[in-house]
């Protein structure tokens, strides 16, 4: 009888020589999840002449591995550029345009496909592990392969020192530059030559609407087929498990709402208090200006509720930074109030002979 699990595939943006010293663990430092006694569950597989390799665990081999097939494919059009810059005599542009820095740069650094299967309280081995993602992988190298657009599998690397095992396999998507003849680490370029669109073409290009968007599902759909095709006695539940998650973020931004609403009153109450004021209320348009900024938050809000359902969340920064900013106005407001009701002294008037 087989039994019902979650699994994982999501995509994290490069991160360079970063995101290889955690896979190869040459960094640590700071990250109590991993139990170093462990060390030896992990596994490491390079990508070299095209074909897949295991490698014996060291520090800097898989930011070694990654520089070198990077100086290897992208040099060539890193020189074009540098001498672009030069003729423009834009001398530090040249200087920078290195296969170091591109190797760096968040646009242009190998992506990572984090992929999963179960959970701490239920997971698979890691001789299960290493079985689906190689197969795994190698179909999608072979799927997305085309003459001037493809996806390079740079190295997976299997990590069983954590509370669930994992695997991380760091890739580009890499585009032939007609003009330059040279390839070039481009999503959007190899994603439309691989023949992917827009979700919705009616709307401009953003971060929920792109081609790698629908590339994302295509792939963690072909993960999850391809577990239940080697793990015939697991069933993955490919429903996403957001509800929990979609609730508490609805009741926080209720709680925005009735923020706002206090907000709101205070500003009615302050409205009132300056027919009393008169011509003393110096500073009443001060708050008039608030009340516009108030307002537009509670647009944002409401744009929020919309956007907000399962399977498309906000993330919790956004909430958060949003959650401060309201915090921050509500505090001004109440502040000019109790100033306002506070008696003033009367200073020296010169002209009161």
């Amino acid at each position: 009888m087989s039994k019902t699990m979650k699994a994982s595939c999501r995509m994290q943006r490069g991160k360079g020589g970063k995101g290889a010293r955690h896979c190869d663990r040459t960094n640590t430092q700071g990250a109590e999840h991993i139990d170093p006694t462990r060390a030896d569950n992990n596994c490491i597989f390079i990508v070299k002449d095209n074909k897949l390799q295991r490698v014996e665990q060291g520090k800097g081999i898989v930011e070694a591995n990654e520089l070198d097939y990077y100086r290897k494919r992208y040099e060539a059009g890193r020189q074009i550029q540098r001498e672009k810059h030069i003729k423009s005599r834009h001398y530090k542009k040249a200087e920078e345009c290195t296969v170091e820095k591109y190797y760096e740069s968040a646009r242009t650094a190998p992506d990572q496909m984090l992929l999963q299967i179960g959970k701490a309280s239920d997971k698979v081995t890691m001789e299960e592990l290493e079985k689906v993602t190689k197969a795994y992988i190698r179909d999608i190298a072979q799927t997305y392969h085309t003459s001037n657009a493809r996806i390079r599998i740079l190295d997976i690397n299997l990590h069983g020192d954590e509370t669930t095992n994992h695997g991380h396999v760091s890739f580009v998507l890499e585009y032939l530059n007609p003009k330059t003849n040279c390839w070039e680490v481009n999503q959007k370029e190899a994603l439309r030559a691989l023949g992917y669109e827009l979700p919705n073409k009616d709307r401009k290009r953003s971060r929920k609407n792109n081609e790698k968007v629908v590339w994302t599902e295509e792939v963690r759909q072909k993960w999850y087929d391809k577990i239940e095709e080697l793990l015939p006695d697991i069933k993955i539940d490919r429903e996403p498990d957001k509800e929990k998650k979609y609730n508490e973020l609805d009741h926080e931004i209720g709680k925005k709402e009735q923020t706002l609403i206090a907000l709101e009153d205070s500003v009615e109450a302050l409205k009132a208090e300056k027919d009393k004021l008169g011509k003393e209320s110096v500073e009443i348009e001060d708050y008039m200006g608030l009340m516009s900024q108030i307002e537009a938050f509670k647009k944002r809000t409401e744009k929020e509720r919309k956007i907000i359902e399962p399977g498309n969340i906000i993330g919790e920064r956004m909430l958060d930074r949003q959650e401060k900013e309201l915090t921050a106005f509500q505090q001004q407001i109440l502040a000019k109030i109790d100033k306002k009701k506070k008696p003033q002294e009367r200073g020296w008037d010169y002209d009161d002979r």
